[in-house]
């Protein structure tokens, strides 16, 4: 078989990676815009509770590590591991339920680090963590003829 056979093939494979990494990229960034809000509401959530006398307990519907991210997404600033304990508190997060709360933190913030989801940064002298607003949606391959 000659190549020009399979040039279509191969040129709308191309095509097809190029649209699809377009649209994970719309994605995701639509997810960080949803990511900012259900943030937004949980803390207006949490505020009108407490005028009303209420309780609102979110560790019952999102897990540890992920209220951590939530927490790193939304911030433009590093953030210490106190820092981090105190947002979690400021969403609703029940924190009593663990004994030693920032041993926990260390844990999964390492865990993270290690995953490249955070990065340490350091602002005015000050040491923490951020999250790695890296690019996530892959480059188009630069491909030869």
């Amino acid at each position: 078989m000659e190549d020009s056979e399979f040039r279509p093939t191969l040129e709308k494979a191309k095509a097809e990676l190029v649209a699809s990494q377009k649209r994970l990229g719309e994605f995701l960034a639509g997810q960080e815009v949803e990511e900012k809000n259900i943030v937004r509401l949980r803390e207006f959530i949490v505020t009108m509770s407490k005028l009303l006398g209420e309780e609102f307990d979110e560790g019952d519907t999102l897990g540890f590590t992920d209220a951590i991210r939530q927490v790193f997404k939304t911030q433009t600033t590093p953030l210490q591991p106190t820092q981090v304990r105190d947002k979690l508190r400021d969403l609703g997060y029940d924190l009593t339920k663990y004994g030693n709360m920032m041993a926990n933190v260390h844990a999964v913030l390492n865990r993270l680090e290690a995953k490249q989801e955070i990065i340490r940064s350091t602002v005015n002298g000050v040491n923490g963590f951020q999250w790695n607003h890296a690019p996530r949606a892959p480059k188009p391959p630069t491909l030869r003829k």
